[in-house]
């Protein structure tokens, strides 16, 4: 059985969550809602699939997306607003449920989050008795809240108002964010519409901090409350090597600013108008030097014929699509196989070019649609047999990477290899429901000049089925980051050809009853929590001329990865994985007896003088340590993942409590486990305001 609720609804909002249960036997039941139990109760017949669906209001603003983990297949793709998740007529209970509510975008008005940020910087600089609004900003321009606003208006108030800041028309810079970012003050750039099919003409993007690293130079911006913000993206000109697309980066040289709508494609474009930096009220008199320091020059435009590298791309693939929430990546990448070997062009008709989805029904040929977009491939052996059935086509799998020299020979004769990756951080079996892998194309090689590979590296360029285009990795790197996620090469499909219906091909007895890969793409999934005016502190103080900790931001600005020598001073990191947010948190003693500490969130690492804030941290830490333990000696990772049903999303928390009869916790009760659940968030929600509130000597 299984009943759910929502609580916490946003002022003014209603409605709530209804939904119906596939019961052994029975079928669909009748819709509860709202707490109403659904499926049944003694008398040992499985719930096999659910449908849920929001009511009232809710259901305009948001959408109920939900997964199950289903008996022998392990974690559904994620379905939302009453499609089915689960499987019908397999004898399979579904034993656990993972819920989270997802914003829809909106029609908006053309500068509504512009508005609302400008607002919320100058709010800033004034104290209790003077906080601005945005119809303060409107009836001072004249607009309606119906219309746009221009960023000269909002500057003119900001001057009525009293600030004074200096501009930089078009793109600001790597060297003046970076200067504005080190002194601890905030910039404001107003981003203009170069096409918007959404009607959302401009955008306020706030300058936090930033992360520079040797791939690529990244600021921390802020829009305020919105699920669908632009991000920056970078693409090859051009003949412009791999190694030049990454100076690019690494100097902010970025290509294009997109927005996406709610299934991850993207929607609208936009570009720099102007940057307000400086920000202060007339009295200050602290400015930055925002000039190229003379050690630090602007990086030239790479001319054409400065080539250091040879491509060797295959001629005939082509992407067989963009992955959505499906967990089709082994089957996007089969079908480019497939394509590859039939040599298909541009200008090869739709009907002609083989799917994921073609490849899945291949499979699966009397499963309906609905349902198969909520399986993976199934085991080896049988994607095989169906390839070489249904399309004549077979590859050799191997629990093995290649060598350059055997992707290279395979890449001349025109083949496309296959590689599946898992996270190398992740100690579930592969293929398990936690440790699904992700399978990838490689589909050229990229040889450095002077041909000697010895000296330079030569680059795979791989497609990545959740992206429509290829990216590049050297042949020498230990993993690749995708999502956040550290992924390492661990199997491969090589070999595609052709075969007759009825040849008799062979695979390894290990191998074949392995699973295909089932990473659905994190992006067409995603929710994005952007940061927000936090209700915690105090109003700034307009004298003071750093406003950045009265904006909420769990990573730390300026980042930068050079401990300064106090990582060998340090003793070994006592830490712990946050199972919502996949970050792990952990801290390390300096070896004198604790003067200094290392406290680690994800891949952001402070060094800190001990003291109250660092003794919370390590106490949250340590916490979460013990109810991880005591969780995951009663239940499995996915269990506790599923039963806490904790997602955040803008300002919004909802929780959603799911009961599973079936869930079978061993050796802890049912609120113990739960208070386990509660106990652990609410330790990494404050591991994060300690670690944000730390000095950093880094």
């Amino acid at each position: 059985m299984r009943k759910a609720s929502l609580y916490h609804l946003p002022q003014g909002e209603s409605g709530g969550v209804s939904y119906t249960a596939f019961v052994q036997g029975t079928g669909w039941q009748a819709e509860q809602s709202n707490g109403g139990i659904a499926g049944t109760t003694g008398k040992a017949l499985r719930m096999e699939a659910i449908k849920m669906r929001l009511t009232g209001s809710l259901a305009q603003k948001y959408s109920i997306t939900y997964a199950v983990y289903v008996e022998g297949k392990g974690w559904t793709a994620y379905s939302k607003d009453n499609a089915m998740a689960g499987t019908t007529g397999q004898i399979r209970k579904i034993t656990a449920l993972s819920v989270y509510l997802q914003k829809k975008k909106l029609p908006k008005a053309p500068s509504d989050e512009t508005k609302r940020s400008a607002v919320a910087l100058v709010n800033l600089y004034e104290d209790a008795a003077h906080q601005k609004t945005v119809a303060d900003l409107e009836i001072f321009a004249g607009v309606a809240p119906t219309a746009a606003i221009t960023s000269k208006q909002v500057m003119d108030w900001y001057h009525y108002l009293g600030l004074v800041f200096d501009t930089q028309n078009g793109r600001f810079s790597k060297a003046k964010s970076m200067t504005v970012n080190k002194s601890g003050r905030l910039y404001y750039t107003f981003l203009k519409a170069k096409t918007a099919p959404d009607n959302i003409q401009n955008w306020g993007m706030i300058g936090l901090g930033y992360s520079d690293s040797s791939f690529s130079y990244l600021p921390e911006n802020s829009y305020l409350n919105e699920d669908f913000a632009p991000s920056m993206y970078w693409a090859q000109r051009g003949k412009e090597t791999f190694s030049q697309t990454n100076d690019r980066m690494k100097t902010y040289d970025y290509d294009q600013i997109y927005t996406h709508d709610q299934e991850g494609k993207l929607a609208s474009e936009y570009e720099e108008e102007v940057t307000l930096y400086n920000i202060q009220a007339k009295e200050s008199t602290d400015t930055v030097d925002v000039n190229t320091p003379i050690d630090s020059p602007s990086s030239p435009a790479t001319p054409v014929n400065a080539i250091n590298a040879a491509y060797h791309p295959l001629a005939h693939f082509i992407p067989s699509g963009t992955q959505g929430q499906e967990p089709w990546c082994s089957e996007y990448v089969a079908a480019s196989a497939i394509n590859n070997l039939n040599q298909i062009t541009a200008s090869t008709p739709q009907e002609n070019r083989v799917t994921a989805q073609d490849v899945m029904q291949a499979y699966q040929p009397n499963v309906s649609l609905e349902q198969l977009k909520t399986m993976g491939g199934g085991s080896i052996d049988n994607s095989l047999k169906a390839l070489q059935s249904k399309y004549q086509v077979t590859a050799d799998v191997e629990n093995r990477t290649l060598n350059f020299n055997e992707v290279k020979k395979e890449l001349d004769a025109g083949q496309m290899i296959q590689m599946d990756a898992y996270d190398q951080n992740e100690t579930a079996p592969q293929g398990s429901a936690e440790n699904t892998g992700h399978s990838l194309a490689i589909v050229g090689y990229i040889m450095p000049a002077d041909g000697d590979t010895t000296k330079h590296a030569p680059y795979y360029e791989v497609w990545n089925p959740w992206w429509g285009n290829t990216f590049y990795v050297s042949s020498k790197s230990p993993y690749f980051n995708l999502a956040g996620t550290q992924y390492k090469w661990a199997r491969t499909w090589h070999n595609w050809c052709k075969v007759t219906a009825g040849a008799t091909t062979k695979t390894a007895p290990v191998i074949a009853q392995q699973k295909v890969a089932s990473a659905p793409n994190p992006e067409a999934i995603k929710v994005k929590t952007l940061p927000q005016l936090s209700p915690k502190v105090q109003l700034y103080n307009p004298k003071t001329t750093n406003p950045i900790d009265y904006l909420f931001k769990s990573s730390p600005f300026p980042q930068n990865n050079a401990l300064k020598g106090l990582v060998s001073e340090m003793g070994s990191e006592t830490s712990c994985k946050n199972y919502f947010t996949n970050e792990t948190f952990g801290y390390a003693e300096s070896k004198n007896g604790g003067y200094y500490v290392r406290a680690r969130l994800g891949s952001n690492i402070k060094i800190s003088p001990a003291g109250s804030l660092t003794r919370s941290f390590e106490n949250d830490v340590d916490a979460m340590r013990n109810d991880r333990n005591t969780i995951l000696a009663g239940a499995s990772v996915a269990v506790f993942v599923a039963i806490a049903g904790l997602i955040s999303g803008g300002a919004l928390s909802v929780f959603i409590t799911s009961v599973l009869a079936t869930v079978g916790l061993s050796g802890i009760t049912a609120s113990s486990f739960l208070y386990c659940v509660n106990d652990f968030s609410s330790r990494a929600v404050d591991a994060v305001l300690m670690w944000r509130d730390m000095d950093n000597v880094n």
